[in-house]
Parts: structure tokens; C-alpha cells; sequence
């Protein structure tokens, strides 16, 4: 007879909206439930004989998300206020709708850049000075020098630890794959990273799950998923070949795509803002009749993402999809062969 801790666990494992944490349900008992869970033909397929030590996350929209709108408003103000800061002497003196207009200016100006500039080295990231500093001189600044440059870019750095909040089941998901004896580490694009950003994490506490070794910022490394050695970086150093490694994330071409260069068994964690673009869009070549929910993401996704970065060759179709970190749980129950 299933006890009330056995029913527990199976609704966990099936859909239902509870999150396991560590230590609430024995691995013996995941097991046995593993056993009796029918998991799709597909997902089955590609982990049977899959030895699997190692889970790799990415950070946006994977493990936080961004904070309310009144939040984010009142932190861009504050970058305002530093940009103004720094090009003090080098701008003629302004109305305060000019100069807010001049602001947006180098912001929208700077993202095009940087996307340009992604698009045509998708494996690099872009020197981030000299991007700001050809764009200051675009908007019709005098006197750039790198040091001014700098100085605009990083004032327009958002703390993440302010900026972002780890989703509900985050840290209870990580505590428990970590106390099941998974690897864990992090491979994320950022535009800014170094210290500042080191101490963002560990402010919002992710620092008891990795070790900052097995951590991966592109801004860091020059170098920016879907290029295989940022993955390799981590996986090096936890001492794991690529095909015994997962990596979950929200981006088709950089997290998907990226990791089955290697090998890597891959979790596609569909993003909220795209699952409402591709409610309110209704794109009609995608939205086919015959398609289920998760292929219609999958579509819609792989449609996004050639618009933006162009056409590619890359296989964007990932092994399996979640809605929420927790289902993971239910997939992965132990280190080693599945």
C-alpha cells in the first residue's frame, strides 16, 4: 500500500505543483518511482545508457528572471544618473528631455552594435569599449578616449543581484540534484561580468550550489555560447567529459545548439516572454493544427531565432522540454548510467 510520502512524491513526478527538496523522498524511493513513471519514447531513447554526472545551467530565464517593471524602471533611472555622471564635460549642456533622449540614444545605439556585431562572430564577444566608444562618437560626442568608454559602459551595468530573482524552485531543485551527487555549474552570455557580477551571485545565494570555478561568464572569457569551449571551460573543470554532461537553458541557438556540438544531452526550458510572443503572435506557418503545444515553442523558437541571427545549420532540436526547473527531478534521480 502506498503510504502518504509515496502519493506525495507521485504527484510531484506527474505534474503536480509541489516541489521536492532534498531529503524529503529517499533516492531508493525515486527511484522505484523512475521505474514506474512511463517518460516520453523520445527522452527514454536518448538517456538509455547515457551516463550523466553533470548538470550545466544557463542564467536568464533558466534559474532567475527579471524583477517587476516599477523595479527595473527605477534601476535603469539610476544608470541615467551614472551615464550623466561619467560624460560630465563632455556634453554640451542640455534640457533634461535632451539629455534623457541622448541617454536612450546610446543605449538603443549600443544594443544594435553589440547585436551586429554577435551576428557576424556568433563564437566572440565583442569588445565592449570600443563598442561604446564608436558609439559615442556616432551619437556626435567629442573627446572619447577608452577611459570614457569604459566608464559609460560599465555605468550602464544593472546589478543582477537587484535586477533578477531566482525563479520559486530554483535553489530547492539545485539542493536537491546536488545532494543526489550531480556536478553543477553555470555557462552564461553576459555583457557584464568580473567581480561586481561574481558578487551579484553570490548575494542571491547561488554560491552554495557552485563553486565559482564552475562558473562561465562570456563577458569574461571573450568568447560566448554557442561556442563549444565556454562549455568546455566548465566542464574541464569539474573534470567531466561533454557526453556525460546536461545542459538546461532557454535559448534553442546558444544553450541547445551550443551543447550538442559536444555531445551534451540537452533541456530546453522555454522562457514566459516567449511562450506570450508566440500566444499574441499566432504566426500562421507555425501554429499548424496538427502540432502539439511544445512543437508549436519548438517552431515558433527555431522561426525567432533565424530571424534574428540569420540561417544556420545548427541542430536546434533539444532532447527534451520542461515548463519548470523542479521536472528535472523526475528525470534525473542519480549520477551515472540512466
Amino acid at each position: 500500500m502506498a503510504t502518504a510520502r509515496d502519493r506525495h512524491y507521485d504527484t510531484c513526478i506527474n505534474g503536480g505543483s509541489c516541489i521536492v527538496v532534498a531529503g524529503l523522498v529517499p533516492a531508493m524511493l525515486a527511484r522505484r518511482y523512475m521505474r514506474r513513471r512511463r517518460l516520453p519514447k523520445q527522452i527514454t531513447h536518448a538517456l538509455t545508457g547515457r551516463t550523466v554526472r553533470c548538470i550545466l545551467f544557463d542564467l536568464g530565464e533558466t534559474l532567475w528572471t527579471l524583477r517587476d517593471d516599477t523595479t527595473l524602471q527605477h534601476l535603469d533611472s539610476a544608470a541615467y544618473e551614472r551615464v550623466l555622471a561619467a560624460l560630465h564635460g563632455h556634453t554640451p549642456s542640455l534640457s533634461p528631455v535632451a539629455t534623457l533622449a541622448l541617454y536612450s540614444q546610446i543605449k538603443e545605439a549600443l544594443e544594435e552594435y553589440i547585436h551586429n556585431a554577435r551576428r557576424q562572430r556568433a563564437y566572440y564577444e565583442p569588445d565592449f569599449t570600443l563598442a561604446t566608444s564608436e558609439v559615442l562618437q556616432q551619437v556626435g560626442l567629442s573627446g572619447v578616449t577608452p577611459e570614457l568608454s569604459a566608464a559609460v559602459f560599465e555605468a550602464l551595468r544593472v546589478s543582477s543581484s537587484e535586477s533578477r530573482v531566482p525563479f520559486p524552485d530554483t535553489f530547492s531543485t539545485l539542493e536537491t540534484l546536488r545532494a543526489r551527487g550531480f556536478l553543477l555549474g553555470i555557462v552564461s552570455n553576459r555583457n557584464w561580468g568580473g567581480e561586481l557580477f561574481q558578487q551579484d551571485l553570490q548575494i542571491l545565494g547561488f554560491f552554495e550550489y557552485f563553486d565559482p570555478s564552475c562558473i562561465a561568464i562570456s563577458a569574461d572569457l571573450g568568447i560566448r555560447k554557442p561556442n563549444p569551449d565556454i562549455f568546455l571551460r566548465v566542464l574541464n573543470a569539474l573534470d567531466v567529459a561533454p557526453h556525460e554532461a546536461v545542459m538546461v537553458g532557454d535559448s534553442l541557438r546558444a544553450d541547445v545548439a551550443g551543447a550538442k556540438k559536444l555531445g551534451m544531452f540537452t533541456v530546453w526550458k522555454p522562457s514566459r516572454r516567449l511562450r506570450a510572443a508566440l500566444a499574441a503572435e499566432m504566426v500562421d506557418d507555425v501554429l499548424q493544427s496538427h502540432l502539439t503545444e511544445e512543437e508549436r515553442l519548438l517552431a515558433y523558437a527555431q522561426h525567432s531565432a533565424r530571424v534574428k541571427y540569420g540561417p544556420s545549420q545548427d541542430d536546434m532540436q533539444p532532447h527534451l522540454v520542461i515548463a519548470h526547473l523542479h521536472e528535472l527531478l523526475a528525470i534525473f534521480v542519480e549520477p551515472g548510467v540512466q
